[in-house]
């Protein structure tokens, strides 16, 4: 099946070690600003403390080992605007999200209780352990 995944999700992955889980033998795609979320939300858990400096360098150079696609299909940039009105979001970097599971007719794997809230009445929102 394919599933949009956040970068929560992809974050997450990296601090377990890269396994895929139950994400496991999915096709695996998310829009073309997945992977500077990810590698801006592992450097903000760097900056709180979170994470030791060496290993969030090392998750961010394990973002490339990761099997995801990157896409970007015709119309993604509007259709998020148009997401992020119809939802109430004064951003669209959540609505790529969305509006890429809307293009693509698939379901999002997400971690986050807002977009899970959000999103779920235009697209079906999981969880990884759901699959």
């Amino acid at each position: 099946m394919r599933l949009v995944v956040d970068a929560n999700v992809v974050v997450q992955l990296q601090i377990s070690g890269g396994e895929l889980g139950p994400l496991s033998g999915h096709e695996l795609v998310g829009p073309p600003l997945l992977m500077a979320e990810a590698t801006s939300s592992i450097r903000e858990q760097v900056f709180r403390g979170d994470i030791p400096p060496d290993r969030g360098r090392g998750f961010v150079e394990g973002l490339a080992n990761l099997p995801i696609t990157t896409v970007e299909p015709d119309g993604l940039r509007i259709a998020a605007w148009d997401v992020s009105i119809d939802l109430g979001w004064a951003k669209t970097y959540d609505a790529e999200y969305v509006a890429l599971a809307m293009l693509l007719d698939c379901p999002i794997v997400s971690l986050d209780l807002r977009m899970q809230r959000g999103a779920s009445r235009l697209v079906q929102v999981i969880t990884p352990t759901e699959l």
